[in-house]
């Protein structure tokens, strides 16, 4: 089985490389039934010959032109890169090799991509300012969904971007704003044109169809929905990582404290913002004859998430946590960041520690890394530090934290 399987393998990249010689050896664009022809391609190799070649086509390797014609990329002047369009309707293909000029594309030379596409520009001139071109080949969608706003007549409805640079207008079907208010804020999915066909010399209004009513754009809530949907933020998580999350112990195991120093009596605090959820950090500092020694300890959430998991592909996808001033949209799941992994007060909590040594002028002595065990002994507000900072009742380990924070910002 596995023998039959490499021999089909073997095969599909021996079809390969002879529909690219092919092309190679016409030094030319050329149809599909001449590379055939050339790469002779016997009649069982037709259907998946055709499969290969719009693969190849995909992937970037070879360039289908007006009038079904194939060629070598590496033998035109086509150059792969990004769309960056500007409200005005003109724009810039920003190469993907290095050392490649940036290429401008006029108003008519666009044909239908978006800003943000994959796509190919072929080269019409050098100019004093630089290249000019124009966009042949659409290779991949920047984003096929658009946040804008409805407007509707009793002819016609049209959905207004965001974001400029997506045009002025995206004509919806009637049926589509069907009970929805003119005004209303919308996710539209852009049907028109299509990325797969060739690119139409005037390709004409892009088109949609609405598969998000978000509401109102004066509503906050709805602000914020917009810039999610807008910068295309994953605000949803996987199944899978749901259910691993779901998983997670709830309080500290014995078997978790293993190979950790335990600092579960020295008295950390969190300091983060009034509607924060998710404390990540607790710090402590004493003062010493000497100096100050300064903790810091961070969530531990490498213990919870392991390699390759459904959560660790979740967190490599969002990057960050993004916060609003109303809302957020989380890198791992509730039950893990306002968790089990939220160095929440009172609670025994796995932790990464690093610990630094100053003398009284702020001059490191020492430092260490370990991983580690807290118990937070308060959460704490910016506000609230701020103001306790000027009362006399302070508790004597933010001010230690207000000294030593002076002492490093004169260092600076």
């Amino acid at each position: 089985m596995k023998k039959k399987k490499k021999k089909e393998k073997n095969k599909k990249l021996a079809l390969d490389s002879r529909l690219l010689n092919a092309l190679k050896n016409a030094g030319r664009p050329i149809f599909r039934r001449e590379i055939f022809h050339l790469a002779h391609v016997r009649p069982e190799e037709k259907n998946e010959a055709k499969a290969l070649l719009n693969q190849l086509v995909r992937a970037g390797n070879i360039v289908k032109l007006k009038g079904s014609r194939y060629g070598l990329l590496d033998m035109m002047t086509l150059i792969q890169g990004e769309l960056r369009l500007h409200p005005d309707g003109f724009g810039f293909v920003i190469p993907e090799k290095e050392g490649q000029e940036d290429i401008f594309i006029p108003p008519s030379g666009i044909k239908g991509a978006l800003h943000g596409d994959r796509v190919l520009a072929r080269i019409d001139r050098v100019a004093k300012k630089g290249p000019e071109g124009t966009i042949v080949r659409i290779l991949e969608r920047g984003r096929d969904k658009i946040v804008g706003t409805l407007y509707r007549s009793k002819n016609i409805a049209i959905v207004t971007p965001e974001d400029e640079r997506f045009g002025p207008e995206i004509i919806v079907p009637k049926k589509d704003v069907k009970g929805i208010k003119s005004g209303r804020a919308v996710v539209v999915k852009i049907t028109f044109p299509d990325p797969e066909k060739v690119i139409s010399p005037r390709p004409g209004p892009l088109r949609g169809r609405i598969v998000e009513v978000l509401g109102d754009p004066e509503d906050l809530n709805v602000q914020t929905k917009i810039v999610i949907r807008s910068h295309d933020l994953p605000y949803k998580f996987e199944d899978e990582a749901l259910q691993e999350a779901e998983k997670l112990p709830k309080k500290i195991r014995p078997e978790d404290l293993k190979g950790r120093r335990d600092l579960r009596d020295l008295p950390f605090v969190t300091i983060d913002g009034d509607t924060a959820k998710d404390f990540d950090d607790a710090v402590y500092v004493k003062k010493h004859r000497s100096g100050y020694t300064l903790y810091v300890s961070i969530a531990d959430v490498s213990h919870y998430v392991p390699i390759g998991s459904a959560l660790d592909l979740e967190a490599y996808k969002r990057g960050t946590s993004v916060y609003f001033p109303n809302d957020v949209v989380p890198m791992f799941p509730e039950a893990l960041s306002n968790w089990i992994a939220s160095l929440v007060p009172y609670e025994d909590r796995l932790t990464v520690t690093a610990k630094i040594s100053y003398d009284l002028k702020g001059n490191v002595k020492r430092c260490a890394f370990y991983p580690s065990v807290i118990r937070s002994s308060r959460r704490y507000t910016y506000t609230e530090v701020r103001d306790l900072l000027e009362q006399d009742s302070c508790p004597k380990e933010l001010k230690w934290m207000e000294e030593l924070c002076n002492i490093l910002n004169k260092k600076g």
